[in-house]
């Protein structure tokens, strides 16, 4: 009971020191599902766009739940599943390091390792270890670190954690699963089933969204990235002979398992991404198989440091860990340079994007249709924040983000090609050009970059939007 105390003010220092945002990157989709959730009557024009990623996923039911059943806002429940999630993830590797490290000071410099490098990202796949808000990717990640543990101890209830997980997030569950297996045995490899995929008929508009998602294609990553898709296995096969040498039984298991499993896996997602058809397979994103074989070499590294480098020594434990967290915090500022660190549930927006965004969800009819800059998510200042979730409104998709969404649905493909060549263009715009969208789509709001143009009224403005009404 005291170590979980122990874990649980780690967990509250990693969500201090990595930060903590809401309505940003991936919350494009998981935030309007919830809310839709909450009340079906939203987004009567758009809904597609979400939807269409939730798949399996309760996550957002689950979610929904729990602001009905606690009473809370939707940013409390938020903040507070966060810091839940994070100390599940915490929990999960104080647990599964204990399979492997009979010292306790190694399992403690693990846990510690991990909860200072949550952003480490892993590759070229953009998959941070852990976000800095709540996502079902990252309660996937903490449940399936528990599933490990059982996992070890071959004990039945592993198959639990693994059930639970998959609907919260069915892609990353069946990435981490392939790893437990081959930490329990080694199945017969069988060649996937897929001559199906294969006669799918062609769709350019489809095509050309998955295409612009660079990250699913290995190949097309960066050398950079694609050689620290590798380094894990390296570290992991320098791990295993040092277990050897050591007499570590377990440690010298789960590296050399985790080796043939993340070296497996990588070849097969290549091979997926890389033959007839690949684009059928690559919207499954098969390189997540590497995040999980990220998050435990960082466990296994931090363990083995305690075990061999750090020991009862607390000066080298500060050597290591506080440029370590300093560097880390230095560069979540970067990462969010116009928002505070942490955003508190019970604080005003403190980015201008998101002050306009509120001011939407408050006093627009719920049943508008917006339009905004095909690529707002990428403008300075606006740090990445979804329109969707924030306002709580319907919009025309944009390039930035509904690509995503295009690439997993082909039938939502043209849609999403229509609306964002519609918005081509954006900053030369002319009050003709929005009178076109209302006519074309039904558009009847806009939110603007400053200066905006003339013939618009404009009920909010700040300095770096404003929101105004097509006549």
């Amino acid at each position: 009971m005291r170590d979980a105390w122990f874990v649980f003010l780690l967990a509250c220092g990693a969500v201090l020191l990595h930060g903590y945002h809401f309505g940003v990157e991936d919350h494009f989709v998981y935030l309007p599902a919830i809310r839709q959730a909450l009340d079906p009557t939203l987004y009567p024009h758009d809904s597609i766009y979400f939807q269409v990623q939730m798949g399996w996923m309760l996550f957002d039911e689950l979610v929904a739940a729990a602001v009905r059943a606690s009473g809370l806002s939707l940013e409390w429940t938020f903040f507070l599943g966060h810091l839940l999630t994070i100390y599940l993830l915490l929990l999960g590797a104080w647990r599964a390091s204990g399979r492997v490290f009979r010292d306790v000071l190694a399992r403690w410099a693990a846990v510690a390792l991990l909860a200072s490098l949550l952003i480490l990202v892993a590759a070229g796949t953009l998959l941070y270890l852990a976000d800095t808000y709540l996502v079902p990717r990252t309660l996937a990640s903490a449940l399936l670190l528990h599933a490990m543990a059982e996992a070890f101890d071959r004990r039945p209830r592993a198959a639990l954690w693994l059930v639970v997980s998959f609907f919260i997030h069915p892609t990353m569950t069946l990435a981490g699963a392939w790893h437990l297996l081959f930490l329990i045995w080694r199945p017969p490899f069988a060649p996937p089933q897929a001559a199906s995929l294969l006669l799918l008929p062609d769709n350019p508009a489809w095509r050309e969204a998955v295409h612009l998602r660079r990250f699913i294609f290995p190949t097309r990553w960066p050398l950079v990235a694609q050689f620290a898709a590798i380094v894990p296995l390296l570290l992991l096969r320098w791990f295993q002979r040092i277990a050897r040498k050591l007499g570590n039984a377990s440690l010298e298991l789960v590296a050399g398992r985790l080796l043939f499993s993340g070296g497996l896996g990588m070849a097969l997602a290549v091979l997926l991404t890389t033959m007839p058809g690949r684009e059928h397979f690559a919207t499954a994103e098969p390189m997540r198989v590497i995040h999980f074989v990220f998050l435990v070499t960082v466990l296994l590294g931090g363990g083995l440091l305690g075990e061999r480098v750090l020991g009862r020594r607390p000066l080298r434990w500060l050597l290591l860990f506080v440029p370590l967290c300093v560097g880390v915090f230095v560069g979540q500022r970067m990462l969010y340079p116009a928002s505070p660190h942490l955003e508190w549930p019970w604080r005003e927006p403190g980015n201008d994007w998101a002050r306009a965004f509120a001011w939407v969800r408050e006093h627009t009819p719920r049943d508008a249709l917006f339009a905004l800059n095909p690529r707002y998510t990428e403008l300075p200042g606006e740090d990445d924040r979804g329109f969707r979730g924030l306002a709580a409104r319907s919009a025309l998709g944009d390039y930035s983000k509904d690509r995503m969404a295009a690439a997993l649905a082909p039938e939502l493909a043209p849609l999403w090609r229509q609306h964002w060549q519609a918005l081509a263009g954006w900053q030369q715009f002319t009050l003709e050009d929005f009178r076109r969208l209302k006519t074309n789509f039904g558009v009847n709001w806009v939110v603007l970059e400053q200066p905006g143009i003339a013939g618009l009224e404009c009920p909010y403005q700040n300095a770096a939007v404003r929101v105004c009404r097509i006549p």
